[in-house]
């Protein structure tokens, strides 16, 4: 499981993450402190978001917006695509933030833990709430991570692995999938430590 380290910073930095979900949660007012005035039917948000003024441009995101995910195994040229990408002017892929993998991670502990699934019933929060909680959650990691761009860009090389899921929080989403000779991969990664 992902919250047991070798150095202990991930336990830190996955009650962080839980803390800034719950918060999200919060904020779309699905967490409050009784089910009473909690809709029957959760509807799914469907807001823009606006970011600005930056250089008298004000820049308007949302989960419908084309999304480009940069993906594949580590040092496999993840980084130089970003750089490139980075490179031109409207695009923007900010640094690795290793934050929006951790969230589709817990998301699918969630899913796969029958435990977890009887908890967010009983809770009132079904699947669209949390898949929309979590669209928002990431789509501002995105966005606010760095300067605003008429398209944006994630590169963090293990969040492809649940590219189906990310389709799906992000329906006109594009990926980049790197693949690079497998030898050269264990080469680098060895080579770097």
């Amino acid at each position: 499981m992902f919250l047991s380290s070798r150095s202990g910073r991930k336990g830190p930095i996955a009650c962080l993450v839980g803390l800034l979900l719950i918060f999200a949660l919060y904020q779309l007012g699905i967490i409050c402190g009784s089910t009473r005035y909690m809709p029957t039917a959760m509807m799914v948000s469907k807001e823009k978001y606006v970011i600005g003024p930056f250089d008298r441009k004000t820049y308007t995101y949302d989960r419908y917006m084309p999304l480009i995910f940069i993906g594949g195994v580590p040092r496999s040229g993840t980084t130089l695509m970003r750089a490139m990408l980075d490179a031109h002017p409207d695009v923007r892929c900010g640094q690795e933030t290793r934050v929006i993998p951790r969230i589709l991670q817990m998301k699918m502990h969630w899913s796969k833990s029958e435990k977890e699934n009887v908890r967010l019933t009983e809770a009132g929060i079904s699947k669209e709430v949390i898949d929309s909680a979590i669209a928002a959650f990431c789509l501002e990691i995105i966005a606010r991570h760095a300067e605003p761009a008429p398209r944006l860009c994630n590169k963090d090389p293990l969040t492809l692995k649940m590219g189906s899921y990310i389709l799906e929080l992000f329906p006109n989403a594009k990926f980049i999938f790197m693949v690079r000779d497998g030898r050269a991969t264990v080469h680098s990664i060895i080579s770097r430590k």
